[in-house]
C-alpha cells in the first residue's frame, strides 16, 4: 500500500480573511471569462499571488469522466500528461482529498522519508522537479467537476494551514464559477442555434437568454428605434417577474415626438423553466398601460383557458383576431413563426417543443383554418404590421444617442441551421 497511514492532520485549517477580496474578485472573473481558455488564463493569473509555486487546474471531462488539464503554471505538458497517464490513480494526496473533501498536502499524510520512497513520487514528481503537493477537489454536491493542483521543489516549504485554508476556499468560488461559466455558454449555444431564423422574421421579436442581454431582431430594432428609453424598457420587459408571469403586460413608453404609447411583450412560449424565451413586441399609440389581471396580461382574463381566450390567443401570437379565434394558444405560436417563414426545427427550437409536435400543430392549424401549406398560411395571416423586413439605412444627422442593439448572439461556432 503506497499511502502509508496518515500521521497527521489539522481539525481546522484556520482561516486566510486576508485574500478574501482577492477570492471574490477571482470567482467574478472567471464567471465573465470569454471562453475556456479566458478561464483557465485568469485562475492561473490570479492564483499566483494566493498561494506561491507551481500550479494546474483540471476539469472533468464530461465524455470520458477524467480530469483534463485547462491551465498550468511553472509544469510542461508532459508532466501533464505523464501525472493523468500514470500519476493520478496512484497518487495518495489526490485520493485522500477526495475521500475528506478538502485540501490535502503530502507532508499530513505521512514523514518525508516514506512521501520520497513512493513510486509515483520516483517516476513521476521527482523528475519534474516537484517534491512537495498540495490537490483539492472541485465539487457540485457529490459530482466532482475538477481539481485543484499545487507543487514546489524540494527547496521550498511545505504548504502551511493557510494555503490549505486558500485552497478549500478556491475550490469553492472555483465551483460556483465554472457552474456559471458553463451555463452561460448553454444559454449562447442556445441563443445562437434559434438566432438566425427570428433575424430574418417579420414581426418585431426578441430573445431573452438567461445570462445574456436582450437580443431584438430587425423589425424590433426598427420598432424600438423611435423610442426614448428603449433599451431600459427592453429590459424591464425581461424582468424575472415578468417572465413569471406576475407583471404588467404592457409598459408605458414615450416616443421620440413625445408621444405617450405603451410597449408590450407577448411571450411566445409557455413556462417559467425555459433559459431561452422569446418576446413579440407590440407598439400602441396612447395606449393605456394594461395591469396584471387585465385582458391580455399574464394570469388575466386573457389566460389559456379563461374567457376571452381569442382574444389572449391573438395578442399572444400577433395573429388576426379571426385567425386565432380558431386556434388553440400553442397552435398560434406554431402557426405566427410558421407564417414568418421558419421551418419545422426552427419553430421546434424557438418554441422547446419536439418537430414531431410542431407538425401536429401545424397540420390541426391548417385543418382548422382550411388551408393546404405555409404559403397558403402566409397569405391568410397578412403583412407585417411593422413593414418590410430589411433595415433601411440610417438617414443623414440621424440621432447618435440612440441605444445600440447587438445584432445577434455571440459568437460560439456555427449553429446548426439545417431544415426539416
Amino acid at each position: 500500500m503506497e499511502d502509508g497511514p496518515l500521521v497527521r492532520f489539522p481539525d481546522d485549517h484556520g482561516a486566510a480573511v486576508e485574500a478574501v477580496p482577492d477570492l471574490v474578485r477571482l470567482g467574478i472573473s472567471l464567471v465573465n471569462a470569454h471562453d475556456l481558455d479566458d478561464f483557465g488564463r485568469l485562475y492561473i493569473d490570479a492564483v499566483g499571488g494566493l498561494v506561491a509555486g507551481r500550479a494546474a487546474c483540471y476539469l472533468v471531462d464530461a465524455a470520458t469522466e477524467r480530469p483534463r488539464p485547462v491551465s498550468a503554471r511553472g509544469v510542461g505538458t508532459g508532466y501533464l500528461q505523464a501525472y493523468e497517464r500514470f500519476g493520478r490513480d496512484r497518487d495518495p494526496v489526490h485520493r485522500e482529498a477526495l475521500a475528506r473533501r478538502r485540501a490535502v498536502a503530502d507532508h499530513l499524510l505521512m514523514p518525508a522519508d516514506r512521501w520520497t520512497e513512493l513510486p509515483v513520487f520516483r517516476e513521476v514528481f521527482r523528475p519534474a522537479g516537484l517534491a512537495r503537493l498540495m490537490m483539492v477537489p472541485v465539487l457540485a454536491g457529490d459530482r466532482l467537476l475538477g481539481t485543484l493542483n499545487f507543487g514546489r521543489d524540494r527547496s521550498a516549504p511545505p504548504f502551511d494551514a493557510r494555503e490549505l485554508a486558500v485552497a478549500d476556499t478556491l475550490a469553492a468560488i472555483f465551483g460556483v464559477a465554472i457552474t456559471g461559466f458553463q451555463a452561460r455558454l448553454v444559454a449562447q449555444r442556445e441563443s445562437a442555434a434559434v438566432w438566425e431564423p427570428l433575424e430574418r422574421g417579420r414581426d418585431p421579436l426578441v430573445l431573452f437568454a438567461s445570462g445574456l442581454p436582450p437580443r431584438p431582431n430587425a423589425a424590433a430594432r426598427r420598432l424600438l428605434a423611435g423610442i426614448r428609453d428603449a433599451a431600459q424598457a427592453l429590459a424591464a420587459l425581461g424582468d424575472t417577474r415578468y417572465l413569471a408571469g406576475t407583471g404588467p403586460a404592457r409598459l408605458p413608453v414615450t416616443q421620440d415626438d413625445g408621444t405617450p404609447a405603451s410597449l408590450a411583450g407577448h411571450p411566445l412560449q409557455a413556462g417559467n423553466g425555459e433559459r431561452t424565451r422569446i418576446f413579440r413586441l407590440r407598439l400602441d399609440s396612447g395606449a393605456a398601460p394594461v395591469r396584471p389581471g387585465s385582458l391580455g396580461a399574464p394570469g388575466g382574463a386573457g389566460a389559456p383557458g379563461a374567457p376571452g381566450g381569442s382574444d389572449r390567443a391573438a395578442a399572444l401570437a400577433g395573429l388576426p383576431a379571426h385567425v386565432a379565434a380558431a386556434l388553440t394558444g400553442r397552435e398560434a405560436d406554431v402557426a405566427a413563426l410558421a407564417g414568418q417563414g421558419l421551418r419545422d426545427t426552427e419553430i421546434a427550437q424557438a418554441l422547446h417543443i419536439s418537430v414531431y409536435t410542431v407538425k401536429q400543430h401545424l397540420k390541426s392549424a391548417y385543418g382548422k383554418l382550411g388551408v393546404r401549406s405555409r404559403v397558403e398560411l402566409t397569405r391568410l395571416l397578412g403583412p407585417p404590421a411593422d413593414g418590410p423586413s430589411a433595415d433601411p439605412p440610417p438617414a443623414d444627422g440621424a440621432p447618435a444617442d440612440r441605444p445600440s442593439y447587438p445584432a445577434g448572439p455571440p459568437d460560439t461556432g456555427s449553429p446548426d441551421t439545417s431544415r426539416a
